[in-house]
């Protein structure tokens, strides 16, 4: 039922990679829960250290507008299709990252 893919490099099992997902989230949530319970947010002690210099993060680093500014253009009419099916929430970028991968196990399953 669940065989082995060889290829030319090693072979691929989905069901490996599943164990091992599972295993990595098991090990992340471990070494959250040793955190320092009482910890809090507020405060110079969460902000990113500067070098001691306070400043804007707008006026230290440029905008990605700038920086690819030739690939948007170039690549303007995909941005156009794609930014309609943007919409920013994680929740859906995950969803479609485990239907991807549910539907890659059922068609090396079946």
């Amino acid at each position: 039922m669940l065989e082995r893919i060889f290829t030319g490099s090693g072979f691929w099992n989905p069901l490996i990679w599943l164990i091992a997902f599972v295993v990595s989230i098991l090990i992340v949530l471990i070494l959250r829960s040793l955190g320092r319970p009482g910890f809090k947010r507020e405060g110079d002690k969460t902000k990113p250290f500067l070098c001691g210099n306070i400043k804007d993060i707008e006026t230290i680093s440029p905008r990605s507008e700038n920086l690819y500014w030739g690939f948007r253009e170039s690549l303007k009419g995909y941005y156009k299709v794609m930014e309609r099916f943007h919409s920013g929430d994680i929740r859906d970028y995950i969803f479609w990252f485990i239907f991807v991968i549910v539907l890659l196990f059922l068609m090396e399953v079946l």
